[in-house]
């Protein structure tokens, strides 16, 4: 399978180890992900009006030296499935979807029309994140996540009922269970309030996109990273192990909302 992401960090973090997980199922998965910082569905349509080479192409979760347009990414090869998503600060804002994001998806359609477009749901920010943005939700990442699942679900449906990544329903559900409730003690998912950390937060997201795109169980899934991978000039802290019982209702969690979506 080939996935090509028109996206920024947040893509970049759902997708960095999303072909070690694939080669460890029975689904191989190949993905570029197209990077520039914080980019909007608005830059994104710009992008593709001007044809300019501005972002970044990242294949399987590692840097290239490649600077690429939207417009020849779409032609470079047959992609199985293209995503897109809106800018973080902007997730659960419905203006600002609008004419943008239909121009994105239908360019999207009219280039590639044997692909198939998902929208990648993002997560909101961590409960004293420091972002700029986190304002616009009144500090709240409950009420942040609501924004968003009502923004993107109002897009989607409005776009030929693109299917969703659920990645942002997923990180809102462990962070319901103690062991991932920052106010309680538990353990961050972000690394610094809004990006995903290396381990957990970026495992989490990857393990969504291979059940949504593969149809397989990741319960059975033998993958998860250790201190010796270096994804993109991060590291894993050496020493570093992973807790099984958090693995597990990260699966558990995983599944049991992807099973929905699949249905």
């Amino acid at each position: 399978m080939k996935i090509l992401s028109i996206g920024n960090s947040f893509s970049e973090d759902a997708t960095a180890y999303l072909h070690k997980i694939s080669e460890a199922g029975n689904s191989p998965i190949d993905v570029y992900n197209l990077y520039i910082g914080g980019c909007s569905l608005h830059m994104h349509a710009c992008n593709i009006k001007s044809g300019e080479k501005k972002y970044r192409l990242e294949y399987n979760g590692i840097y290239t030296d490649r600077t690429v347009s939207v417009n020849e990414m779409l032609k470079a090869d047959s992609w199985d499935i293209v995503t897109v998503q809106q800018a973080s600060y902007d997730s659960g804002i419905p203006a600002s979807y609008g004419e943008n994001g239909k121009y994105v998806v239908d360019y999207i359609r009219n280039t590639v029309p044997d692909s198939k477009i998902y929208f990648h749901e993002t997560w909101s920010y961590e409960e004293g994140s420091d972002h700029p943005a986190f304002g616009k939700y009144g500090y709240s990442s409950s009420e942040m996540y609501s924004a968003i699942k009502s923004a993107s679900g109002k897009f989607c449906s409005e776009n030929g009922n693109i299917p969703i990544i659920p990645c942002g329903e997923v990180i809102n559900e462990l962070r319901g269970k103690k062991e991932f409730d920052v106010l309680s003690g538990g353990e961050s998912l972000c690394r610094d309030g809004y990006h995903m950390s290396l381990f957990y937060g970026r495992y989490t997201l990857a393990a969504v996109w291979f059940e949504i795109f593969s149809g397989e169980d990741i319960r059975n899934n033998s993958f998860f990273p250790v201190s010796t991978d270096i994804v993109n000039g991060f590291e894993i802290p050496d020493g570093f192990e992973a807790d099984n019982k958090k693995i597990a209702l990260i699966k558990n969690t995983v599944h049991d909302v992807c099973s929905k979506y699949l249905k």
